[in-house]
């Protein structure tokens, strides 16, 4: 089943091709300039052809993720191993070693409201503990903290290397504590990447199809 809306922008009425406007209006298609036309004709069809490319590789995803499971399945069968988690993943190679799959299981995770506290203690301590001269260290204990300017996300990632430091200082157990608190799983995805090489002298090269927003 199609995972988009239907093209309603077309009509007949009384034998007449009419086209719904943006405001929801109708109006005859013989009406329109061939500028607008080509316009329109145009952005519906690569539309249309892109929706049937995401569909398509979605459906192949589907059919991927199921091809491996089965694999799986008859490996584990084999072996009178239960099937259980994947969190180690999954690699399946060619007998010739030049084509390779692997399917592997990743965590990951969000900031909380507890994220201004963490900023604000390590400010304080950093206060307390730094100067002119240690600017360069301020600047990178505070990039943790930093938003990306596309995504509006914190690095979860520099946040917890923050983690790792030893400071002696009395509040770095409870700024420690608080960015511990920042971060918390949100969930996990799966993904399958590709390589392939033409002899086995060369490096393993990526098959990029991008699976990730289907």
């Amino acid at each position: 089943m199609s995972t988009f809306p239907g093209n309603d922008e077309i009509e007949i009425i009384d034998g007449v091709e009419m086209i719904r406007t943006s405001s929801g209006s109708l109006i005859a298609l013989s009406r329109l300039r061939p500028d607008t036309l080509l316009a329109d004709r145009t952005a519906r069809d690569l539309v249309d052809r892109m929706r049937t490319l995401a569909e398509h590789n979605a459906r192949e995803k589907q059919a991927i993720f199921d091809d491996l499971e089965a694999y799986q399945q008859l490996v584990f069968e084999r072996y009178g191993a239960r099937l259980g988690g994947r969190r180690g993943g999954l690699t399946v190679s060619s007998y010739g070693d030049r084509r390779k799959i692997e399917m592997k299981t990743a965590d990951y995770s969000r900031v909380t409201a507890a994220l201004p506290a963490a900023q604000s203690l390590m400010n304080e301590i950093l206060n307390d503990l730094t100067g002119d001269a240690n600017a360069d260290l301020r600047a990178l204990i505070m990039a943790a903290f930093e938003r990306d300017e596309k995504s509006g996300r914190v690095n979860v990632q520099r946040l917890n290397s923050l983690k790792r430091l030893e400071l002696n200082h009395p509040k770095w157990p409870d700024a420690r504590r608080a960015i511990e608190d920042a971060i918390e799983p949100a969930g996990s995805k799966t993904g399958i990447r590709a390589y392939y090489r033409d002899n086995n002298d060369q490096e393993y090269r990526q098959i990029v199809v991008d699976f990730s927003r289907l």
